[in-house]
């Protein structure tokens, strides 16, 4: 009975030590790329960004923003051939934001749709897109000259057949102004169709 004991421990003691995290699939960016191919309907979005106005005369406002989405009828489609990110629907953003503190903060209330067509790409990510180090990078540069074209980067934090969400993390360039001392982030969430 000792033997029996012993062994099925020491069976699973090996089971344990063998399936660690150090031995997780990583894809490459090819094999990502080829996963992301397809349509997705947005289900979820939320947006977080907190930090602080800098005016002119060194004052510091503390702010905070939130976004939130309903009324989903938006989709995302991604190709490799070439590699463009389309999109097309609406989807209302609800937000809040919050300038300074306690009794003296101002706070704006608003709504907005995000609407894209086949004559305006509306929307997080649209366009030319490629991966670097498993993140979605696609540029905001309608006209090339402006000094406001930059590059945007997404982060794809679940990727499966089914579900792919993806965060943009704040700051980036172009996202922040000199007055602006602001983190956050953008949270969205698709499943394919």
């Amino acid at each position: 009975m000792k033997i029996i004991l012993t062994t099925v421990l020491s069976i699973f003691l090996l089971i344990i030590i063998s399936c660690n995290s150090d031995n997780e699939i990583i894809l490459d960016d090819s094999q990502v790329a080829s996963e992301l191919v397809g349509t997705w309907n947005l289900v979820g979005y939320e947006a977080i960004e907190v930090g602080n106005l800098i005016y002119d005369n060194d004052i510091t406002i503390p702010y905070k923003y939130t976004g939130t989405g309903e009324d989903y009828n938006y989709k995302m489609e991604i190709t490799t051939q070439p590699m463009r990110i389309t999109t097309l629907g609406t989807v209302l953003v609800n937000t809040e934001e919050i300038r300074g503190e306690g009794d003296s903060a101002f706070v704006f209330e608003n709504s907005y749709t995000i609407i894209s067509d086949a004559n305006f790409q509306g929307g997080w990510h649209t366009g030319e897109w490629r991966l670097e180090n498993g993140k979605i990078i696609t540029s905001f540069d309608e006209n090339p000259e402006e000094e406001e074209a930059f590059e945007f980067e997404t982060e794809i934090s679940e990727l499966s057949d089914n579900r792919l969400i993806l965060k943009v993390n704040l700051p980036q360039d172009g996202l922040t102004g000199e007055h602006k001392n602001i983190t956050g982030y953008s949270k969205l969430i698709y499943i394919r169709i």
